[in-house]
């Protein structure tokens, strides 16, 4: 008989709703993520009860692996090749077996040649996609692999071309350092010059943690390395560079924008990790409260005017714009953007990159755009007053113009245009709404627990305290978040809808702590206010909110 679709099977069990269904399909879609990762990451899932359910349509036993002991002289049964390309992980030996950990679908060759390396019987269990990539992380990360790749490595620099050219212990050690990174769900890898040799850091759900230190005197060799793949010159030390490469990691192609500047102790290396699946999302799940979502819905499908999408760098404004524009393109309506670089490929979708050498920039290539009769159009940001006036013209002629801009808030963007140069007649005929965000941390599913709000927590979440106790979660700290009790980030927000009230305090230049105000008391949610119920809802703490948005004054 059949198995069913894991689909069907999560609907007549009632675990998901047509409606988490169609959200999570419409993400497969878009990421080509399995269903079941996605609804775990969605929050609909539990890794248990999908193990569980796998578990059943295989017709084996799914086993929770976080936690366990494991021997590594267990692991090292089977080759580090055989566990990533074929999904199957030695836990530990009982009573003559060797049980493993697998990904469905069970693949009955696999067993066989394991049984054939490791002369033992092969009892399986089932484990999630999430589950796994723990695994891995834990057993495959940089620290435990780097001294073996790089032993023998000083004998390649006295040789300035091999160590990027050839398949040296460099070249292996680089690309082993992408895949850890990739592993840990990290961002960016930097690579930072010290007079002792390279510190390697991973920025992790926003964070930066150290991973290692090279001084083994092949800094210079793993530099090239890096600046070769993104297509730079490795000859040119001192002027900063840019490039960018892809790489395959477990069946998966990722892209990467690298970048290098020099300073004293040698040159520094930031490589941004650019994942589709964290940028092209559905609105609905980058975080935003109902009725926000709402608000920001009815502006995105307003015929003309400018919306904004502001906050510091690393906030998420792209991957708003992104899934905004997922969202909205259809075939009835033309579509443009000009960005600094091109992220990602948008179907149906002309995308125009910057090209400074070329004499492209934001502001001509937003006239430019022009002329080729767009309906909406998305500038990768705005900074300069010719950009600024650029966008506005667009808006005023009866175009829906999305950029982003570096601001702190969503009332202080309007002060903000005014100081870039822009008229504040201008900014109130054209500007129609502001997304101000942050990204916070979520508590760790994996070591999640609940804890009693004390009384400064209280009086920090509710105007009127509730009679009862307040229950607030954090996390522990486990393996699988590195023992720091998050693992994910979400986006907090406020949307500044520009009304009658809003236009009229443009004009008279009012301050933004006016401007702030007035939004309040037309509807607003602030960030704070955003991020405070989802401490209430228990997706993330006090602690995080306060160290990302900060108290209001």
């Amino acid at each position: 008989m059949p198995k069913k679709p894991l689909g069907q099977l999560l609907l007549e069990t009632g675990y998901i709703t047509d409606s988490d269904l169609m959200r999570a399909l419409s993400e497969q879609k878009n990421t080509g993520a399995p269903l079941g990762q996605i609804l775990v990451e969605m929050g609909i899932l539990s890794p248990q009860v999908l193990g569980q359910l796998l578990a059943d349509q295989e017709g084996i036993t799914y086993r929770k692996v976080l936690g366990m002991p494991l021997s590594l002289e267990v692991i090292q049964l089977l080759p580090e090749e055989t566990i990533k390309d074929k999904k199957i992980f030695p836990l530990k030996i009982t009573d003559g077996f060797l049980e493993v950990a697998i990904l469905p679908p069970l693949n009955p060759l696999v067993l066989d040649n394991v049984r054939e390396i490791t002369g033992y019987k092969i009892r399986t269990y089932l484990v999630t996609d999430i589950e796994f990539q723990q695994l891995l992380n834990q057993y495959f990360n940089i620290k435990t692999t780097s001294d073996k790749t790089l032993k023998g490595a000083d004998i390649y620099v006295e040789e300035e071309v091999a160590p990027v050219t050839m398949d040296t212990p460099v070249v292996k050690f680089t690309d082993s350092l992408i895949t850890d990174a990739i592993s840990n769900n990290a961002s960016d890898i930097h690579l930072d010059p010290t007079p002792e040799g390279i510190r390697i850091r991973y920025r992790v759900d926003g964070m930066l943690s150290d991973v290692m230190n090279i001084t083994s005197g092949i800094e210079e060799a793993v530099i090239s390395r890096f600046k070769v793949l993104g297509g730079m010159d490795i000859a040119e030390k001192r002027r900063s560079q840019d490039g960018r490469f892809s790489y395959e990691v477990n069946g998966k192609i990722y892209d990467f924008r690298i970048s290098s500047t020099d300073s004293k102790h040698g040159e520094k290396i930031s490589i941004r990790i650019l994942r589709k699946a964290q940028i092209m999302i559905e609105l609905s799940r980058l975080g935003m409260p109902e009725n926000t979502l709402k608000e920001y819905e009815k502006l995105i499908i307003r015929p003309y005017g400018v919306i904004l999408a502001v906050g510091p760098t690393g906030s998420g404004k792209t991957t708003t714009l992104y899934s905004t524009f997922n969202k909205i393109s259809n075939p009835t309506k033309s579509f443009f953007t000009i960005e600094d670089p091109v992220e990602y490929e948008l179907p149906g979708i002309i995308q125009t990159q910057v090209n400074l050498k070329a004499g492209i920039t934001f502001a001509n290539g937003v006239r430019s755009v022009l002329r080729l009769d767009p309906d909406i159009i998305m500038v990768g940001e705005v900074r300069d007053a010719d950009t600024a006036k650029a966008v506005v013209e667009s808006a005023l002629t009866g175009h829906l113009v999305f950029s982003t801009l570096h601001s702190n808030d969503a009332p202080s963007t309007i002060i903000r245009l005014l100081e870039i140069g822009v008229e504040p007649f201008l900014v109130a005929s054209s500007v129609i709404g502001i997304v101000a965000q942050r990204l916070i941390r979520t508590i760790c599913p994996a070591c999640k627990e609940e804890c009693l709000a004390n009384k400064e927590e209280v009086d920090l979440l509710y105007s009127t305290p509730p009679l009862d106790s307040v229950i607030l979660w954090k996390g522990t700290g486990c393996s699988a978040c590195n023992f720091t009790g998050y693992r994910g980030r979400t986006g907090v927000f406020e949307i500044l809808t520009i009304n009658k009230s809003i236009r009229d305090a443009i004009i008279r230049k009012d301050s933004a702590s006016v401007l702030r105000q007035i939004a309040l008391n037309s509807g607003m949610t602030s960030m704070l206010e955003n991020g405070f119920g989802k401490v209430k809802l228990g997706q993330t703490t006090i602690e995080e909110i306060l160290r990302i948005v900060g108290l209001e004054e």
